[in-house]
């Protein structure tokens, strides 16, 4: 397997799995710079990366000493962390091939065409499989070694947002999502959280729902049959990230508390 779309390490000893789907703002040199976007369009947009969330991935895979997968290149190349659908629910945000990014020019939002993602299934399928489905199947390969040395496995996708997002104000310090499947583990999760971060607002599917699937299927719904493993999503806002090396700290440490006692839980 080619490995330069993504990053991997396994350690058996822990039944933790993280995964960064947004981790890099890389485009590839065969694709145009920006994606034929300007520059400042490129820097600003929402949907390239999740900023502070690889860091965040590498710190908490080392103090948790578990396994992880981060991908290589950015999301507006090909959004490993979604499933080819027919028809999402809009084109910068939910589909695998952003045709369009939201960007802040001139400090205002702005929805921008991304020239160099045409309106063509059959690219977005050329994509998805190039980058896609080797990122998809590293994890299925990571889980089923786990699955060797543990009856469950816990695997917590760990990605940021921003606090203002397409006009609307987020709340939210830390995000728990998950498929409806999940709710008392990702209940049990939030409890761990705010015993460590209780002056932090944490709060369960928020910024998005995902309790139940809709034309966001994210990539590791391949799981969502399997009762041997249970699926959350991490989402900071990058606010508490970037910038505030405190704020980032106490992040850090909380989640490796209730990380820790999750998966013994």
């Amino acid at each position: 397997m080619n490995k330069k779309y993504f990053t991997s390490a396994i350690n058996v000893q822990s039944a933790l799995f993280l995964t960064c789907e947004h981790a890099s703002r890389v485009v590839p040199p065969e694709y145009p710079p920006y994606l034929g976007m300007t520059p400042e369009e490129f820097e600003n947009a929402k949907d390239v990366d999740d900023p502070g969330a690889a860091a965040l991935t590498h710190d908490l895979t080392r103090v948790c000493a578990c396994s992880t997968l981060e991908a290589c290149y950015s999301r507006a190349v090909i959004d490993v962390n979604r499933q080819l659908v027919d028809n999402p629910t809009d084109i910068f945000h939910a589909s695998a091939l952003k045709r369009q990014l939201l960007t802040v020019i001139a400090g205002e939002e702005k929805i921008v065409d991304v020239p160099a993602n045409p309106d063509d299934p059959e690219e977005e399928r050329r994509r998805f499989d190039e980058f896609a489905v080797p990122y998809q199947a590293e994890a299925a390969r990571i889980v089923g070694e786990l699955r060797q040395s543990h009856d469950h496995i816990f695997l917590v996708q760990i990605h940021s947002y921003f606090r203002q997002y397409n006009g609307q104000r987020r709340d939210t310090d830390i995000g728990i999502l998950f498929r409806k499947k999940y709710r008392a583990q990702a209940e049990l999760f939030q409890g761990f959280l705010r015993e460590k971060a209780g002056g932090l607002r944490i709060d369960l599917n928020v910024p998005y729902d995902i309790a139940e699937p809709d034309s966001l299927r994210a990539a590791m719904d391949q799981f969502e049959q399997d009762d041997d493993v249970t699926v959350l999503i991490v989402e900071v806002s990058n606010d508490l990230l970037v910038g505030d090396h405190h704020q980032y700290a106490v992040i850090c440490e909380s989640l490796h508390y209730a990380l820790e006692r999750l998966i013994a839980s």
